[in-house]
């Protein structure tokens, strides 16, 4: 790609890109003998609408009617496309998407709460696809439960609350203990006062250390904070990824699980979430139907 047509592709917005993405996949499937098409045309208003999942709640039901083959292939494009603008184009951390400043700005000015990658009822009862490196796998697709990984009794961590629901989807399930974590006051403050049943704090999801003590959570859930930090591209995101995770493990008790919903592919993300703590056998990356989900499990002890 030459500097002229790079400085275009950054210019254009994320939705952008993805339409374009997939007209070319609509291209190059037109191209191909009917028996080697892989799913129908996508129509971009359908896209359109199914692409809100990067900024609202829309998601990719409407493109139910692809085969599971077909939209996992869809769906790997889009993540790649998001981790190209990183590796490959060198996108510089215009959004700030790692800094306070942003995000108390940002919620300032929010009415509506905003889902990243998935709607809480998403992650209650979902199907997935083991797509771990680490391990053999089988593609065989599954089925599994939050409370699985995060039982109702556990006393629970979400990290960069924001004006998502999740924390509130919780307790409305049944989760007994839910702490509510974001370095933005306007978020917390926000929190406080419209999810009560919530324990909201303030405090950054990159020094989990200097607001909890070791081993105080059963369960840490992420959907959105190791992104926004991952996708700024800022000179410290990948050791501030790794600083989230490693903070993580730390709070965590033994045989914790920390959840973390993310856009971003396992063959970039999966080695920033390394720690020693981790029980790397236990830990897997699951492929859901519109983001991955990496399970990282703590050890039974304390690494001394």
């Amino acid at each position: 790609m030459d500097k002229k047509d790079k400085k275009q592709h950054q210019n254009l917005s994320l939705h952008e890109r993805y339409l374009a993405l997939l007209d070319k996949h609509n291209a190059e499937n037109a191209d191909k003998p009917p028996e080697e098409q892989e799913g129908p045309q996508i129509k971009n208003e359908v896209v359109k609408k199914a692409l809100a999942a990067v900024h609202g709640p829309g998601k990719l039901d409407s493109l139910a009617f692809l085969s599971d083959e077909s939209l996992d292939k869809v769906l790997d494009e889009l993540a790649e496309l998001y981790d190209s603008d990183q590796h490959r184009l060198g996108w510089t951390a215009r959004g700030g998407f790692d800094t306070k400043e942003f995000w108390e700005r940002s919620y300032a000015k929010a009415v509506l709460p905003h889902e990243w990658a998935l709607p809480p009822s998403s992650l209650l009862k979902y199907e997935f696809r083991d797509v771990s490196m680490h391990r053999t796998t089988t593609t065989a697709r599954g089925t599994a439960t939050l409370d699985q990984d995060c039982p109702r009794a556990a006393k629970t961590l979400v990290l960069g609350g924001g004006t998502s629901t999740l924390a509130q989807a919780l307790c409305d399930e049944g989760w007994s203990d839910v702490t509510a974590l974001d370095f933005s006051e306007v978020a917390v403050k926000r929190g406080l006062e419209m999810e009560p049943s919530v324990n909201w704090m303030v405090g950054d999801a990159r020094r989990l250390d200097e607001t909890f003590s070791d081993e105080t959570f059963g369960a840490i859930v992420d959907k959105g904070t190791v992104d926004a930090i991952y996708l700024s591209a800022g000179d410290s995101c990948t050791e501030d990824v790794g600083a989230v995770a490693a903070g993580a493990a730390r709070v965590l008790e033994p045989r914790g699980t920390f959840l973390c919903v993310s856009l971003s592919a396992p063959q970039y993300l999966w080695p920033l979430l390394q720690c020693d703590a981790w029980d790397i056998q236990q830990c897997e990356v699951r492929r859901l139907d519109g983001a991955f989900l990496y399970v990282m499990r703590r050890g039974r002890l304390k690494k001394k």
